[in-house]
């Protein structure tokens, strides 16, 4: 529209970098070359009839359709009947998995795939299969999640790894006659070997048959606000004093409330102007930034991809397609999700360890109490999916004793469970304070696992069955209405179809009129067992490695990064558990963190600024006798070789790096040494007969040097610094009554920033004792008092509340101070 002019100016400056009032004339459209009405080019060509009839018959004429097609899957190079290999491939598997043990096994198995067949999925199932095989013929672990775990047949061809029939999960909400888009399945692959399977595929169906799928990054109100702000010549300065006032007037995607802006004062964009960048922020809001690439989606065609979509390559050189995944659906393409998961990893690494050991037959036990006296703990830092703070709490609360409350833990945390209310009331119920009832008595078999409170989205498709006489089908569509957005019309029509054979089904309209208000609730929170079954599986696998061996666990967890929590927190509990970790050396570190006996080392990768050629001659070089041994072999500069001395790289061969220091600076400094010659053959570091008096390095210095080059302390919890600590029995804390006033030290951990519904900030602070952790919560009018202290200190003494009410013990801070006690030098540390 004409009314865009100016927002077309501004994307296209926000394009090339340039100043709105510099940009070049020929990068823009001219003010009039927005697209006309029918009746303007009427009235403009009113003398000229012969061009709009001709304008007319080309339009006429022209004819663009896309065909009408679904669910195109690529030619798969199989001989014989589709079918029948799908059949033999899962009947083989099932066999595997549960030997002869029931027929319900095979019936369900054959229900299964006369649906895939009838829906026209079979090689769906195959595609995936074929690439599970391939993950499991190379050891690269992979599991199917989502709602393919609710499928025997997904389990007997090996692609996701829970038991559906012993879980009680539901072939119907993955996939049923009624459902015409096709399922979803979900691959989680060690995140190391992505890119091998990414090469697979495209090897197996060729490149013109294979690319990623594309995302829309959008205008969201910061980033909006920010490049019109650059774009009108603002300062970076001014743009961060801008954006900081972004909390108290955005919701969601809308930039209102221009009045929150502070009036212009000296140093800070004038009011005015920022009323302008807001006019025209609002504009962006919504638009597509850039085209980016899906997470995990890869798309597959059996002819080449041309034919159906447009594609552009993306600057890694990926061919990505130009649609997103939506539309991508509406042309008929198959998007498979292949994603890379570091936790998958972690499991991995310890069952390739622990088969060294116990042989490859070796599988994680279902029922070791080690494993479930860990989880009943809640003390799982580390652990695949139940680590963070909120659901080690629950786990303490749940006391778990079988995989179905690992599922039930899951969906409980999530957040709309919480503001919704049911946690509360499932716990209230769980732990006998309240009496369980239930809407209605037919759905007494139903929620009795979830003490009468809906959690699962499986639970919806079974109250249609028993309350609205639905089958299975209708069922789902009745969840999928309510639990994502559809049409109103069309969710109307479902609702009284329900309400109607609630009545048909002896179920008074009140009744179920509650019943069905319930599940609407339930859409904001409603999670689906199958998934949460998934990762329960993968949690009490990771639980197992972390309460049975230790240090291979830890490990693992280092080396895999990307936890809830920085690498330094999984240092400390590994120390915790005795696990002696050690910092990089020079004879037995790799360039990953690694387990030498029963030791871990971590890799030379975490030592930071030492290049990557020093790295790998670190590791040919090898074995080193010595300081003079090292320099002589290893082309490294000065300020490399003192970085590795502050870490105690060598302390292996030498503990005194104060000597070390002293050793290196005098062969560096000989007079008839060049600094090259460093590097050759000739180094010579003279005999040291009578040392002469050093000052040695202390704690601190140590501690000061593996922060700044290793990011963590490696020699010893920091805690050990400050004489004057105490460390408390958190159990006794934890076990005082709800609004206990507390008072406590430790050491910050860690620090996770949200926003309120208002916008504006408050915090969560993981502290550690020497034994334990503890939760912090700052809400909005604290953080603001003391959010300095937190970010310049991290031994700080906390004074607050216990709080108890989430059932999660944690305290609520009402003043945060440090703790200045045995060592002066504690700021910024």
């Amino acid at each position: 529209q004409k009314s865009d002019y100016e927002t077309h100016r501004l994307l296209r400056a926000i394009e090339g970098g340039y100043l709105l009032d510099n940009i070049p004339p020929s990068l823009t459209a001219g003010k009039e070359e927005y697209l006309k009405s029918k009746k303007w080019y009427n009235d403009f060509f009113e003398s000229f009839p012969m061009a709009i009839d001709g304008s007319r018959e080309i339009i006429d004429r022209s004819h663009l359709l896309f065909p009408e097609r679904k669910n195109i899957l690529p030619d798969i190079p199989i001989n014989g009947n589709h079918l029948e290999k799908l059949k033999n491939d899962a009947l083989a598997g099932l066999k595997k998995r549960v030997g002869n043990r029931s027929g319900f096994y095979f019936a369900r198995l054959e229900y299964e795939l006369s649906v895939i067949q009838k829906t026209g999925f079979v090689d769906y199932f195959l595609i995936v299969g074929d690439i599970v095989r391939h993950c499991r013929q190379q050891d690269i672990a992979a599991v199917g999640r989502g709602s393919a775990a609710g499928s025997l047949v997904s389990y007997s061809l090996g692609i996701t790894q829970v038991d559906p029939v012993k879980e009680n999960l539901y072939f119907e909400r993955f996939l049923n006659e009624a459902r015409s888009d096709c399922p979803d399945i979900d691959l989680d692959i060690d995140w190391r070997y992505r890119d091998n399977v990414l090469d697979y595929i495209y090897k197996k169906y060729g490149d013109k048959h294979v690319a990623m799928m594309a995302t829309y990054t959008r205008f969201r109100p910061r980033l909006a606000i920010r490049e019109t702000a650059r774009a009108l010549g603002f300062s970076p300065d001014e743009i961060n004093i801008l954006t900081r006032t972004l909390p108290r007037m955005i919701m969601g995607n809308r930039i209102d409330q221009f009045e929150a802006f502070p009036p212009e004062t000296t140093g800070k964009p004038g009011q005015n102007r920022c009323r302008e960048i807001l006019q025209m922020a609002k504009r962006l809001t919504g638009l597509p930034r850039h085209l980016g690439i899906h997470a995990g989606g890869v798309v597959i065609t059996p002819e080449p991809l041309t034919d159906s979509v447009p594609l552009e390559r993306a600057t890694k050189g990926l061919v990505v397609t130009q649609c997103d995944m939506y539309q991508a659906e509406k042309i008929g393409l198959v998007k498979i999700d292949i994603l890379g998961q570091r936790g998958l990893a972690v499991i991995a690494d310890c069952h390739r360890e622990i088969r060294k050991v116990k042989g490859d037959n070796f599988n994680v036990p279902e029922n070791d109490e080690k494993t479930f006296q860990l989880l009943r703990s809640g003390k799982t830092i580390g652990v695949f999916q139940i680590e963070s703070p909120g659901l080690r709490a629950l786990l303490r609360d749940l006391v778990p004793k079988e995989l179905n409350d690992i599922t039930l833990a899951l969906a409980l945390i999530r957040p709309g469970a919480s503001e919704s209310g049911m946690k509360k009331l499932f716990l209230q119920r769980f732990h006998g304070k309240e009496i369980t009832t239930y809407p209605h008595r037919k759905l007494a078999g139903i929620l009795k696992e979830t003490f009468g409170v809906f959690i699962f989205q499986e639970q919806v498709i079974l109250a249609a069955q028993k309350i609205a006489g639905f089958n299975l089908p209708e069922s789902d569509l009745l969840r999928r209405a309510i639990t994502k957005k559809r049409k109103k019309q069309e969710q109307r029509k479902l609702e009284k179809r329900f309400l109607d054979g609630a009545r048909r089904n002896g179920v008074d309209r009140k009744t179920a009129a509650g019943i069905l208000k319930q599940l609407r609730q339930f859409a904001s929170f409603g999670f689906c067992k199958a998934h949460a079954a998934t990762y329960g599986f993968l949690a009490l696998q990771s639980a197992y490695f972390k309460a049975n061996y230790p240090a291979v666990f830890h490990t693992a967890v280092l080396r895999n990064g990307g936890g809830y929590y920085p690498s330094a927190v999984y240092v400390a509990e590994a120390r915790r558990l005795g696990v002696p970790v050690m910092p990089p050396d020079l004879n037995h570190s790799k360039k990953h963190d690694a387990l030498r006996g029963s030791r871990i080392y971590l890799g030379l990768k975490r030592i930071h600024n030492i290049t990557r050629k020093v790295l790998d001659q670190i590791e040919q070089n090898r074995p080193f006798s010595g300081l003079a041994d090292f320099i002589s072999r290893v082309e490294i500069s000065e300020h490399e070789t003192e970085q590795l001395i502050r870490v105690g790289f060598f302390d292996s061969l030498e503990t005194s790096r104060a000597k070390l220091f002293w050793m290196y600076r005098l062969s560096s400094h000989k007079g008839k040494h060049s600094r090259s010659d460093l590097f050759g053959d000739n180094v010579f570091i003279p005999e040291i007969k009578t040392l002469p008096s050093l000052k040695q390095i202390n704690r601190y210095e140590i501690f000061m040097a593996e922060k700044n080059i290793l990011k963590l302390s490696a020699s010893f919890h920091p805690l050990t610094l400050f004489t004057g600590f105490k460390n408390a029995d958190l159990n006794d804390i934890f076990n005082c009554p709800d609004k206990t006033a507390i008072s406590i030290s430790g050491w910050r951990a860690d620090i996770k920033r949200i926003k309120t519904r208002s916008g504006r900030r408050m915090v969560f602070l993981t502290f550690e004792t020497l034994d334990d952790t503890f939760e912090v919560i700052l809400f909005p009018n604290t953080y603001v008092i003391y959010s300095k202290t937190i970010r310049s200190f991290r031994y700080l003494q906390v004074e607050g509340v216990l709080n108890r009410e989430d059932g999660s013990p944690v305290i609520v801070a009402k003043k945060i101070s440090p703790a200045l006690t045995g060592l002066k030098e504690v700021q910024y540390i």
